[in-house]
This record gives structure tokens, C-alpha cells and sequence, in this order.
């Protein structure tokens, strides 16, 4: 397995994190979880669609959109040349695509479904015979393009900054304090811009900052202070939100293809 990555243009970085092809060749009957993030990605694949069960619900595709979600949903993948993925800023699907977010909430979107041009010049990038970093130069042309060009609210940036430093530990009362905004507004804020609550949303940023320390070493004892009453407080939250237990959770990462995929996906990565 190969992994090419490439950090976005400046002007795009309001919009997309990071971006990666993944070059396989033949991998069969991968099976990963999504875990919930905060933050919408875009998955395109070279090879047998994805197939991705979501809410009880199972359809194949080779590209999709997901939103922000509260809970995981899994992709299967049985063959594989080379796959792109795309993970937008927390709060880019207003200013990327004009829509709110909340419209994608715990909603996994066929991008053909939604925006079938940039679906056929992604599928056609991902599947020609141009090396993955020039594809990554072209795929970052392509999104800067098609966003909205809306100005980005300094009060969402700084509201992110303000969970992402605390580690998601901090009342929605300071939080508005600190934007000097209504809980109301802030409450606006969010569903349009992350998809979720700010409650919600701080939930999902206390669980990365927690697994990430975990993944990289920290014992279980010394963080659960930070945010969780006691362990089992943090084990119904990893319960809620992962669908397994931390034995589970643990032994899932612990295939080395799983953890890479998590750690990539965090927040804090």
C-alpha cells in the first residue's frame, strides 16, 4: 500500500484539511468503521464500489459524500486500485457547497446523487492514468472552483478553536460567553455550519481528543478527568458513539490498517 497526500492551496484551505490517494492494487474484503469525526469527507475509489451500510440501510457507490454523524456506519471494500479521500474543514459544506449542513446530518450522500458533474471529473481523475499526485493537483483545482466563495464566519473558526483547545471540555453557556453571542444563536451557528449541535458537537471533539492521547500512548487513567466523570462515563460515550466497547474498540485498532485509518481521521491528527 502506497499513500500520497497533499495539503491544499492556500486559498483552498478554508475549505479542505487534507487530502490522500490511497494506491492498493488488489486489497479484498476490506471491512472498516466510520466513526463519528467532525468533520464531512469525501471517498472516491478506482475498483469495485463501496459498500456501505448506514442506519440498517446497504447501497454501493463509487463515490459519496458523508455528514457530520453521531454514531458509526461501515464500508466495505473488495478490490481496490486506488481511492481518494478528501476531509473538508469542520465547517465547509455551507461555503463549498451552498447548502446547510445539517442537511447531511448522519446522512451518507452518493455524490453522482448530488453533484454529478464533480462526481464523473473525480471518478474520471481517480481511474485515469495519471500519477496520484498530479490527481491530487488537479482534484484541488476542481474544489476551489466549485465552492461557494462565501466568507467564512471568524465566530465559527474561533469556535472551533475554542472546543479543539479545551478538548471539547467546556459548558455551551462559556462558550457563548466567549463568542458573545446568544446560546440560541451559537445553537444557529452550528446547525448550519457543523450539522450538529454545539453540545453534540463538543461531545464528538472530547471523544477524538480522549482516543487520540490513547493511540498515541496515554493510560486510560490520567485523561478521564478531562471531560468524563469516571470511566464509566467515558465507556458509555465510546458505547454511543463507536458502537463498542473499549476491549472492543481496542482490539479493533489494533489491526494496523484500522488504527492508521482512525488516526488519520482524528481531529487532533
Amino acid at each position: 500500500m502506497k499513500v500520497v497526500t497533499h495539503f491544499p492551496s492556500k486559498l483552498l484551505r478554508n475549505y479542505i484539511k487534507h487530502m490522500w490517494i490511497v494506491e492498493e492494487n488488489g486489497v479484498f474484503n476490506v471491512d472498516l468503521k466510520s466513526f463519528p469525526v467532525g468533520y464531512s469527507f469525501i471517498n472516491i475509489i478506482d475498483g469495485d464500489p463501496f459498500s456501505i451500510t448506514n442506519k440498517g440501510n446497504e447501497y454501493q457507490t463509487k463515490s459519496y459524500l458523508a455528514g457530520s454523524n453521531m454514531t458509526f456506519f461501515n464500508i466495505k471494500m473488495s478490490y481496490i486500485r486506488r481511492a481518494l479521500t478528501i476531509q473538508l474543514q469542520p465547517y465547509a459544506i455551507p461555503y463549498l457547497f451552498g447548502v446547510p449542513a445539517s442537511e447531511f446530518l448522519n446522512e451518507i450522500v452518493s455524490l453522482n446523487d448530488f453533484k454529478p458533474e464533480l462526481s464523473l471529473q473525480l471518478e474520471e481523475l481517480i481511474s485515469s492514468p495519471i500519477a496520484s499526485s498530479e490527481v491530487l493537483k488537479f482534484v484541488d483545482n476542481i474544489l476551489l472552483a466549485s465552492s461557494a466563495k462565501n466568507p467564512i464566519s471568524k465566530r465559527i473558526t474561533h469556535a472551533l478553536h475554542l472546543l479543539m483547545k479545551s478538548g471539547g471540555d467546556i459548558k455551551i453557556e462559556d462558550l457563548s460567553n466567549q463568542l458573545n453571542i446568544s446560546q440560541r444563536r451559537l445553537q444557529q451557528l452550528f446547525n448550519h455550519n457543523f450539522g450538529l449541535t454545539a453540545k453534540a458537537y463538543s461531545r464528538i471533539v472530547k471523544m477524538q481528543y480522549h482516543t487520540f492521547q490513547i493511540l498515541n500512548g496515554k493510560d486510560l487513567n490520567t485523561i478521564i478527568p478531562n471531560g468524563y466523570y469516571d470511566q464509566s462515563h467515558f465507556i458509555h460515550e465510546l458505547k454511543n458513539l463507536t458502537g463498542l466497547l473499549p476491549n472492543d474498540f481496542y482490539k479493533y485498532l489494533n489491526k494496523e490498517e484500522h488504527k492508521m485509518a482512525y488516526l488519520t481521521s482524528n481531529l487532533y491528527f
